[in-house]
C-alpha cells in the first residue's frame, strides 16, 4: 500500500528546489532504486569484455592479451565473459600464456577448473583432483562436482575424487555434496562422520 505521509519539510524544500529533476517521494519512501538513480558502469570490466572477443573470435592471441596487471575480479569477468564451448586449442593457448590450470588463486582456479570440465580439456585433470581435495569452501568445489556429473565418464571421475576427499570436508558441505555424487547408494559409509574444517560459504 502506498505511504501518503507527507515528506519532512526538509525533503519538501529539496523536491521545490529540484522540481521534477530529484523524485523525493520515489528516493524516500517507494521500493526499489528509482528509475532516475545513475548507472554505474566499469570502464576496467569494459576493456575486459572488449579484449575477450577479440580473442574468441580469433582477432588477438593469447599472448597478446593485456592481461598483466589484471586483478582477480578482471580475470574472473575474462574468463566469464568467454563462450562456454572452446575448442581444446583454445584452452590450450590460454594455458600455455597464463598458466592457468597451475594458478595458485583459488577463485581463478575454480572458474578455470570449470571451463576445463565443461570443454573436457585432459590437462587439467590432475590439478582438478588435487583442487577438490584440497579445497573445502562449498561454493567453490559444489559448481565443480555440478558440472561432473553431468556426463558418466565425469560421474565416475567425481566419485574416484569425492571418496578421497570426503573426509576432510566440513559436515556441512558433505551433506550438500552427498546427494550430487550419488553417495551412500549400496555403500558402507565409513566416513559417516567426516573431519570438521572450516566452515564452508
Amino acid at each position: 500500500m502506498r505511504d501518503d505521509t507527507p515528506a519532512p519539510r526538509s525533503f519538501r524544500l529539496l523536491s521545490d528546489a529540484a522540481g521534477a529533476r530529484v523524485p523525493v517521494r520515489a528516493w524516500v519512501y517507494e521500493p526499489g532504486v528509482p528509475a532516475s538513480a545513475p548507472r554505474p558502469t566499469a570502464e576496467a570490466f569494459a576493456q575486459v569484455e572488449q579484449q575477450a572477443r577479440g580473442w574468441a573470435r580469433g582477432e588477438v592471441p593469447a599472448t597478446q592479451l593485456a592481461a598483466a596487471e589484471w586483478s582477480t575480479h578482471e580475470w574472473l569477468h575474462f574468463l566469464k565473459a568467454l563462450p562456454e564451448r572452446l575448442s581444446r586449442g583454445q584452452m590450450a593457448a590460454l594455458d600455455r600464456a597464463f598458466e592457468l590450470t597451475a594458478i595458485g588463486n583459488s577463485e581463478i582456479a575454480h572458474q578455470w577448473l570449470l571451463m576445463a570440465v565443461t570443454n573436457r580439456y585432459e590437462p587439467a585433470y590432475a590439478r582438478l583432483a588435487q583442487y577438490l581435495m584440497g579445497v573445502g569452501r562449498r561454493k567453490l568445489i559444489k559448481l565443480l562436482y555440478d558440472e561432473l556429473v553431468k556426463t558418466p565418464a565425469g560421474r565416475t571421475r567425481a566419485s574416484a575424487i569425492y571418496a578421497r576427499a570426503r573426509a576432510g570436508y566440513h559436515p556441512i558441505v558433505v551433506r550438500t555434496l552427498d546427494p550430487i555424487v550419488g553417495w551412500g547408494a549400496g555403500r558402507p559409509d565409513e566416513h559417516a562422520s567426516p573431519a570438521r574444517g572450516p566452515a564452508p560459504d
